[in-house]
């Protein structure tokens, strides 16, 4: 199935946008239209709603500070956005096929189910009250359409143009003529006009420059112009956005507006941004690896560099718009979940007190505290959602449902000291890196279908196993203790395999190799290594390793393993990592870091969790 998500995030590269001539305008409006309102002037009781399709969350900011101001969950690929005039929020969630209509504080008043695409944009038409939904394509991979909903209820009447075949954004004007764009069968790009009170779509003519890829639709009222974004201006796969004059069939791009991140390079992917008081709100993903992902504020229509911006929160930042706060709502508390603890996503970290502290993903509130541990260390997650446990201590693996308070049941693997473990989603099987036993050196223990008697598996190089990790098709990698820095060897267990095989691991450089290894994961690409300081990626095939690249903290204190890296799609790469963190100055700050992955960048963090062991997160009901 393909979406606009997809075509969206696929076009993304380096350069800026030239500046095009302004021109007067046939609508009566010259270049007057940088003598705005001074910025900031319409956005009292306003904040903006962020759509982040890689979450599945929405973000509500504070404008034009951006500050956070609370976290909405319960979505699967929140894309375009668009307000009414009520000051509530429409957003296309894409895969779901559903329109949902949110309060100025958050709350989910209404929702349309799309029978007719899959959405990706809206628009609110202020003199009718109408709501125009564009469908990216039709549920058949036929082509799009345009649906509008009159009075945002009932069943749409669709339209579509001949000339064109994806549909991506859309905006009205004050006078309720509806624009909306995308390209032909071919991917050339179309912009398209319903004129109010008629059911037949017309193609515009765009001279003055060539768009490239489809981006934000928005009538500027105080300009008279329509601003068209391109995901690829100039072919630089950059964005950049485009001021029109439109008169009849024709539509004359009169300026550019060219932006740039907060560190002064091209803005990669603005997908789709919003315009008030002259203000340009929306989000840069970083696709091409210029600046880290950011929402972002810039002067309109000067462009440049973002006056404000937040590199925190969004993985995937697709849509934006402002809503205005209507009289007698009431507010939101900063975090607070519109679903029950059971649907959100959770993180589960080990501590060296003998406890497993919960906490919401998003939001890091602490839920409760798991107790009756001697020395819990590893965890991994199961298809279900079910968290394991490993306590070194007591030689056993517990087993918690999501969100559970008691546990579901206990797995003897004594004599061995349990360090880490992982669950491998083709069979089920639970495999478990023991350190050490009364017996002697430590192994691999095989538990099919996290049941029954172990399979236990020894290595005569390796002493004592402190990590592994499964591949998305049942490939093991385990790795020996790490501790002191001592170099870390490393096993491999085939898919369907009884034995494991020595594998080396080529480090950096052809002649270095790899020392304290703390953790293993699969970031749904690749193997990744925690090491000092950062992550390497690792590739390997037919048995033999490689070494893709990393990710390495710049950060003042220690940022370390056994760590996660959040993935919702484990066909797709995961975008967030999280690791243990330990100041070096006052250990009673000692917590849990978020960073943006792969680029290592916009942290965030849980202090005071004292001496973390190991996190792992379980995926709430919302993404099932």
């Amino acid at each position: 199935m393909r979406i606009f998500l997809v075509s969206a995030l696929l076009i993304a590269g380096l350069s800026s946008c030239g500046a095009q001539a302004t021109v007067p305008s046939s609508r009566g409006v010259s270049a007057a239209i940088f003598s705005r309102p001074a910025r900031g002037a319409s956005l009292k009781n306003s904040r903006l709603f962020v759509s982040d399709a890689g979450s599945g969350n929405i973000y509500l900011y504070a404008v034009p500070s951006l500050k956070l101001i609370t976290i909405l969950q319960g979505f699967t690929s929140p894309q375009g956005e668009c307000a009414d005039t009520k000051g509530d929020v429409w957003v296309a969630d894409n895969r779901a096929a559903e329109i949902y209509q949110l309060s100025y504080s958050g709350r989910t008043m209404s929702q349309i189910s799309d029978t007719t695409g899959y959405p990706v944009g809206c628009a609110w038409d202020s003199t009718t009250g109408n709501l125009a939904v564009t469908n990216f394509l039709g549920t058949k991979s036929q082509g799009g359409g345009v649906s509008v909903y009159r009075r945002a209820r009932g069943a749409p009447n669709t339209y579509t143009n001949p000339s064109q075949f994806y549909y991506d954004f859309a905006g009205y004007d004050d006078s309720g003529n509806l624009f909306f764009d995308g390209s032909n069968a071919q991917g050339n790009f179309v912009l398209s006009e319903l004129p109010s009170k008629t059911a037949t779509p017309i193609t515009l003519k765009v001279s003055g420059a060539t768009i490239y890829s489809a981006g934000m639709v928005q009538w500027d009222p105080t300009s008279k112009y329509l601003d068209i974004g391109d995901q690829d201006c100039n072919r630089t796969a950059t964005s950049c956005l485009y001021q029109l004059d439109v008169s009849g069939k024709s539509a004359t791009v009169v300026n550019t507006i060219a932006l740039q991140t907060y560190e002064g390079t091209p803005v990669c992917d603005l997908v789709q941004g919003v315009i008030s008081g002259g203000w340009l709100f929306g989000s840069d993903n970083d696709y091409c690896g210029y600046a880290p992902s950011a929402t972002n504020g810039w002067a309109y229509p000067a462009g440049g560099s973002p006056t404000h911006y937040l590199t925190k929160n969004a993985s995937q930042p697709i849509g934006a718009a402002l809503a205005v706060k209507p009289a007698g709502e009431a507010s939101l508390p900063r975090v607070r979940p519109n679903f029950s603890v059971k649907k959100l996503d959770l993180l589960y970290v080990s501590q060296s007190n003998g406890s497993v502290a919960v906490y919401t993903y998003w939001q890091k509130t602490l839920v409760r505290t798991l107790t009756g541990f001697s020395n819990p260390q590893g965890e991994c997650v199961d298809k279900n959602n079910n968290v394991y446990i490993t306590d070194a201590g007591n030689g056993d693996i517990v087993e918690y449902a999501h969100d559970g308070k008691v546990a579901l049941r206990t797995i003897d693997d004594t004599p061995y000291s349990p360090y880490a473990c992982a669950i491998d989603f083709t069979t089920g099987n639970l495999a478990v890196a023991n350190e050490s036993g009364s017996t002697g050196n430590g192994n691999i223990a095989i538990y099919a279908k996290a049941t029954g008697s172990a399979m236990i598996l020894s290595d005569s190089a390796i002493s004592g196993f402190q990590s592994c990790v499964y591949d998305d098709q049942g490939n093991l990698l385990a790795s020996s203790n790490g501790k002191s820095y001592r170099q870390t060897y490393f096993a491999w267990l085939p898919a369907g395999g009884t034995k494991l095989v020595n594998i080396s691991i080529p480090g950096t450089r052809s002649s270095s190799y790899w020392e304290g290894v703390e953790g293993l994961q699969w970031d749904g690409r690749y193997f990744v290594l925690d090491v000092y300081y950062g992550l390497a990626r690792i590739a390997i095939q037919n048995g033999e390793a490689y070494y893709i690249g990393g990710t390495y903290f710049q950060d003042e204190d220690y940022i370390s393993g056994p760590g996660w890296i959040y993935d919702v799609n484990r066909k797709n790469q995961g975008t967030q990592f999280v690791g243990l963190y330990f100041e070096r100055s006052d250990s009673k700050y000692d917590g849990v870091v978020y960073a943006n992955y792969p680029a290592g960048n916009g942290f965030e963090y849980i202090k005071g969790i004292g001496k973390p062991n190991a996190v792992a997160v379980s995926l709430g009901k919302l993404h099932e």
